[in-house]
């Protein structure tokens, strides 16, 4: 079978599952399940199964979730937009159930006002009961179009706040690393240029640190795939725990990491790099599935401050050169990159 063949009978089966989910095959929808059907990104096939398997319905907000969680490069633009859209629409429907409440309402009073005897006029029993009855009537068919309209009311209500919360669900899961739940790459990227922007408008320091694990891919294919996990996602409570106030960390990709620190400089960054160092350097990690002792973990730092108007690519660079000379000298270390020339810790 012909490599486009089996691409086209995938294809197929995607356009065919998406309609059994009731899931609208929109581009974005149709990625996401073709990449799960070809098992061509494992993290993403993993989170869709973890969702099966929890037995949460696959609809194509949780679709879009996972579109921009694992598709790079991906503007949030359109899918807020189409968001935005629905929310005007269940808007435009709640101005028409309080039209209709206040249409209800005058409708009730004339009817009542029809029924209604004048002050002088002397009325039978039987008038009476018939007057009464007739009001009876007219305030429970009142009473029946304002149930309707209510529950037109409730039902748009809980629509807007299933959009809302899918909405920032979006956002969130957008800008999350899906497996430490750091911020991920994306996040940290925009964060670093408006973290550089404030800083030259306020005239504040502002550091990074770039951190990369050392010999993950020994540690890594030594103890499996499942222990890695358990190793970054250790890290990633690290780097947050020791974080704060307005720092991000970041997962950058693989076994590398990020603290971007306003207003701190090149000095209080150095500290803080050595402080993640030695506290993770000293913890002794063990497999409590077989009570094995995994040894020790430790990281390679490279630290740079934010200098003049040289942009968040520069910054970047800056502190990964200093990682790669932290590295190059046997690991395990804190190498600070000041202008031109390195410094070690």
């Amino acid at each position: 079978m012909s490599v486009q063949k089996s691409l086209a009978e995938i294809g197929q089966k995607v356009f065919s599952e998406l309609h059994d989910m009731g899931v609208p095959p929109t581009p974005e929808c149709y990625e996401v399940w073709f990449k799960y059907r070809q098992n061509s990104t494992p993290e993403l096939t993993k989170e869709i199964e973890t969702h099966i398997a929890a037995g949460k319905r696959v609809d194509a907000d949780f679709l879009m979730r996972i579109f921009y969680q694992f598709c790079e490069n991906k503007d949030l633009g359109p899918v807020f937009q189409r968001y935005f859209e629905r929310m005007l629409g269940e808007v435009e429907g709640l101005q028409g159930v309080a039209q209709g409440l206040s249409e209800s309402a005058k409708e009730f009073g004339s009817d009542v006002a029809v029924l209604s005897p004048a002050p002088d006029q002397t009325i039978s029993d039987a008038e009476l009961r018939s007057l009464l009855a007739a009001l009876i009537e007219t305030a429970a068919q009142a009473t029946q179009r304002n149930q309707e309209l209510e529950n037109k009311l409730s039902v748009a209500i809980d629509n807007i706040s299933r959009l809302r919360d899918s909405i920032e669900a979006i956002e969130q899961d957008a800008y999350t690393d899906y497996l430490t739940k750091l911020a991920n790459r994306r996040r940290f990227e925009k964060f670093l240029n408006d973290a550089i922007e404030y800083a030259e408008r306020d005239k504040e320091p502002l550091s990074l640190i770039i951190c990369d694990i050392d010999y993950f891919k020994k540690f890594n294919d030594e103890y499996g795939h499942q222990i890695g996990d358990q190793v970054l996602k250790y890290v990633a409570d690290v780097l947050r725990n020791n974080t704060k106030g307005r720092d991000l960390a970041a997962r950058y990709g693989g076994e590398e990491f990020a603290i971007v620190l306003p207003n701190t400089t090149l000095k209080n960054a150095q500290t803080l790099a050595e402080q993640i160092r030695v506290r993770l350097a000293k913890k002794r990690l063990v497999n409590k599935a077989g009570n094995q002792d995994l040894g020790t973990i430790t990281m390679s730092f490279g630290v740079a401050e934010h200098v003049g108007s040289t942009g968040a690519e520069s910054l970047f660079e800056r502190a990964d050169q200093a990682l790669y000379e932290a590295k190059a000298e046997g690991r395990n270390k804190v190498v600070i990159h000041e202008r031109m020339r390195l410094h070690r810790a």
